[in-house]
C-alpha cells in the first residue's frame, strides 16, 4: 500500500497521530500498518495512539453530545455457533482492562464482554455514551483486492 509521504515521514516518531481520511480511504485498516521505519516494528496505533477521522460533506452542524464520564466497552461479543470469526480471547482482555483504566478515572461503565448481538445493542442504547470501545474484526478475499474494498461476512448476518 502506498503512504502519504507525511505519514511516512512522522513514522520514526511514535507520537499519536490522527488520520482524517475520505469514504474510500477509510475503507482500509490503517491500525493495522506495518511499520517498517520504527525502531520497534510495531503498528503506530500500538506504539502510540491512533485516531482515524471521517472527512465528509453531509455533517450534523450541532451534534448531540454525552455530557456525563460515560464508556460502553464492547470485547470478543458471542456470535452464537456462528463460526466464520475464531473466538478471540486477547480482545476479551483488552475490553475488560479498558473498563478497569474508565473505572479507575471515574467514567460509569457499561460492557457487553462476551455478550451476544442483542444484549450489545440494548446496551448501546441504554443510555448517552461519551466514549465507545467497539473493536472490529473483518473478512478480507480476493475480490477485496480487485474492488478495494471488505466484505461482509454474510448479507443476512445482523450486528
Amino acid at each position: 500500500m502506498l503512504l502519504p509521504q507525511r505519514l511516512k515521514q512522522s513514522s520514526p516518531d511514535q507520537r499519536d497521530i490522527v488520520i482524517l481520511l475520505d469514504e474510500a480511504s477509510a475503507r482500509f485498516p490503517w491500525e493495522l500498518l506495518e511499520d517498517r521505519w520504527s525502531h520497534q516494528g510495531r503498528p503506530p496505533a500500538v506504539v502510540g495512539g491512533m485516531v482515524r477521522q471521517l472527512k465528509t460533506v453531509e455533517f450534523r452542524i450541532d451534534p448531540l453530545h454525552a455530557f456525563d464520564n460515560t464508556v460502553y466497552v464492547v470485547g470478543n461479543p458471542d456470535l452464537a455457533g456462528w463460526n466464520a470469526f475464531a473466538d478471540l480471547p486477547g480482545a476479551r482482555r483488552e475490553a475488560e482492562r479498558v473498563r478497569e483504566v474508565f473505572g479507575r478515572a471515574g467514567y460509569v461503565t457499561g460492557e457487553a464482554i462476551d455478550a451476544q448481538a442483542s444484549e450489545i445493542v440494548d446496551g448501546l442504547h441504554s443510555r448517552a455514551w461519551r466514549v465507545l470501545h467497539w473493536p472490529g474484526t473483518a473478512s478480507m478475499n480476493s475480490s477485496w483486492r480487485r474492488r478495494g474494498r471488505m466484505r461482509r461476512p454474510s448479507a443476512s448476518r445482523a450486528w
